[in-house]
């Protein structure tokens, strides 16, 4: 006969992921697929920002035509530096012509050599005629590893204000309130599963009801919400940066300050809530391990 033992009313723990419904499957690929979209736009302006993360060393937005069809006006070259013997005919170089303040990027139709070192002749892909003198070796930046279309008229709209409210400020206000939006509506949902979970709700000896209102409307923050905003904020950070960074302006700084220190806080709070006391970790240790050493109850029936 195995050991019966009554279940006290109200003492039945109730599991809260079976009280919480799962995402619909078109609700988490639809989720999926924004943060890939919003992944690649972000790693698009990381790379023309920042040309080190794939190694290259400089970008530039090209301003004419010259090289249509395989660069059109408004596109961006990512250059990258390269020894001057390894450059061949059909690279397409970024090269300082004479004093011009602005770079040009044209194809190499020619390598010479001379005393002083290499020559290019080189011609725009649109243009019928090669370009009037040859470039020096030392006047050429580097060769052209990658080609962002568009990415130009896209920077130069976000610097006017329409621009700026339209791709900066909309989508990161809307991406803030859809977080905030889940954040409390998580933590309604958590707090209504743990009130399920309380029994029949009587009051205990001693409680006073007014306090126990107060605590129903209380928001509780736990440790998987902490852990959402750590995420969330993760994400904002390095993209308000990257705002900052590409328009340095009082609103677009002030916001990626706020949200590193956001980051921090929420940081600091999620790990000094998963700290548990080590003195009680080791007396449920010593508190389970007599109990295994006490063996079966004798009197239990078998």
């Amino acid at each position: 006969m195995s050991d019966v033992r009554p279940v006290e009313s109200g003492s039945e723990q109730i599991d809260p992921s079976s009280q919480t419904s799962s995402k619909p499957l078109w609700k988490r690929g639809l989720h999926l697929l924004a943060a890939l979209v919003l992944i690649a736009v972000v790693a698009v302006f990381v790379i023309y920002a920042v040309p080190a993360v794939i190694g290259a060393d400089y970008s530039f937005v090209v301003m004419t035509g010259s090289m249509a069809p395989e660069i059109e006006p408004g596109d961006a070259v990512v250059v990258g530096e390269q020894d001057p013997a390894t450059i061949e005919t059909g690279d397409v170089i970024t090269f300082y012509r004479g004093d011009a303040e602005a770079p040009v990027t044209h194809r190499v139709i020619g390598v010479g050599q001379t005393s002083d070192g290499y020559l290019y002749e080189t011609q725009g892909d649109a243009n019928d005629e090669p370009d009037g003198n040859p470039v020096p070796h030392e006047n050429v930046l580097g060769t052209v590893v990658l080609t962002i279309p568009a990415i130009g008229h896209v920077i130069e709209f976000a610097n006017t204000t329409e621009g700026f409210l339209a791709l900066v400020v909309l989508p990161f206000g809307l991406l803030a309130l859809n977080e905030v939006w889940s954040f409390t509506r998580g933590s309604r949902d958590e707090s209504a599963v743990t009130e399920s979970g309380d029994g029949d709700g009587a009051l205990e000896d001693g409680q006073d009801p007014e306090q126990t209102a107060e605590s129903e409307d209380t928001l509780v923050v736990t440790d998987r919400m902490l852990l959402r905003a750590v995420g969330v904020l993760a994400v904002l950070a390095p993209v308000s940066g990257l705002l900052a960074y590409l328009f340095p302006m009082v609103v677009t700084i002030s916001v990626a300050i706020a949200t590193a220190i956001c980051l921090v806080l929420a940081t600091v709070l999620w790990l000094s809530s998963r700290g548990d006391d080590p003195s009680e970790e080791l007396e449920d240790a010593m508190e389970t391990t007599s109990e295994e050493l006490e063996g079966p109850d004798p009197e239990v029936d078998r």
